[in-house]
């Protein structure tokens, strides 16, 4: 499948928009950001309130639910691949990063959850070097790096915090590489396979994979919180949608220092949704992590020049 035809018909309009295809993934990565941070911030809602696997079923499932009937049009034609091998490798990856994920997101703030998730691009900004063959600008790492410098100015002073939040950043500082892992797959997968190609395998086999965990520590979800994780998964395919929109237009490595602006979003959610006001190191971090993403913005529109 050629890379006109995998991409959707939301993707050929912007193209005709905006013709740059850097810039196409900036504006699209930005977007996920927003996304999966409202996401975020309704599943941490509902693990306070139900087992973290069961929401996390949840999701998946309604997920599934909620992109059959976009491949009405196509039939059966959207889930034909020759790669399914590693569409099942990638969801592997993905169903172990996220069960570490949920059970971590209960135990600590949105913001510092985000945080933390921002050490993902040095991982992926290496597999993608190893593994895909991209030549990374130095700009990327010096962007990715002053955003990396952020990060641990908002995590020093948490390292040192009780057993429950140090257990919280441990997890999500252990799925953070198989997170990375999952989206290198994906940016390989764009070469053949369409969008719509790979949002359907990652939810079918998201909800498959993740039904046994669900079924161990079942708990029965009211009408709310069903309609909580119908939310959360309307949230996070949209996000989905627009970062695998992103890897298809850019270079993966182009777009890493724009996920780092999430600290902005979660640090906002999180005041307005947990009456979390963030502390001085959340602020300072985040300064220097726009500091990065602004650095990144600049560095491409000289490149473009």
């Amino acid at each position: 499948m050629s890379m006109v035809s995998a991409a959707s018909a939301p993707e050929r309009l912007l193209e005709r928009l905006v013709p740059h295809p850097t810039l196409r993934g900036l504006i699209y990565a930005a977007a996920a950001g927003i996304a999966f941070q409202l996401m975020n911030m309704v599943i941490r809602q509902l693990t306070l309130e139900l087992p973290p696997l069961v929401v996390s079923w949840m999701r998946w499932t309604w997920g599934l639910a909620l992109v059959l009937p976009l491949f009405l049009p196509a039939g059966l034609s959207v889930a034909r691949t020759r790669q399914f091998p590693r569409h099942l490798l990638r969801s592997g990856f993905h169903v172990c990063a996220y069960t570490l994920w949920y059970l971590a997101i209960p135990l600590i703030s949105l913001a510092d959850a985000a945080a933390i998730s921002f050490t993902g691009p040095i991982f992926t900004l290496i597999g993608a070097v190893l593994f895909l063959g991209e030549r990374v600008a130095a700009r990327r790492w010096i962007a990715v790096l002053i955003g990396f410098g952020g990060v641990m100015v908002v995590l020093g002073p948490k390292l040192s915090l009780g057993f429950s939040a140090s257990l919280g950043l441990l997890l999500l500082l252990a799925s953070v590489p198989l997170v990375s892992i999952s989206n290198l797959t994906v940016k390989y997968l764009t070469r053949t396979d369409g969008t719509l190609t790979i949002i359907f395998w990652q939810n079918v086999l998201a909800a498959i994979l993740f039904l046994p965990m669900a079924l161990v520590t079942w708990v029965t979800p009211t009408p709310v919180q069903a309609a909580s994780a119908l939310l959360a998964a309307v949230l996070g395919t949209t996000g989905y949608w627009l970062i695998t929109a992103a890897y298809r237009a850019a270079d993966i490595s182009a777009t890493q220092p724009i996920v780092f602006l999430s600290i902005v979003w979660a640090t906002g959610l999180d005041w307005i949704a947990f009456g979390r006001t963030p502390d001085l190191w959340t602020i300072l971090g985040a300064l220097v992590i726009v500091c990065g993403a602004a650095f990144a913005s600049r560095a491409e529109a000289a490149a473009r020049r």
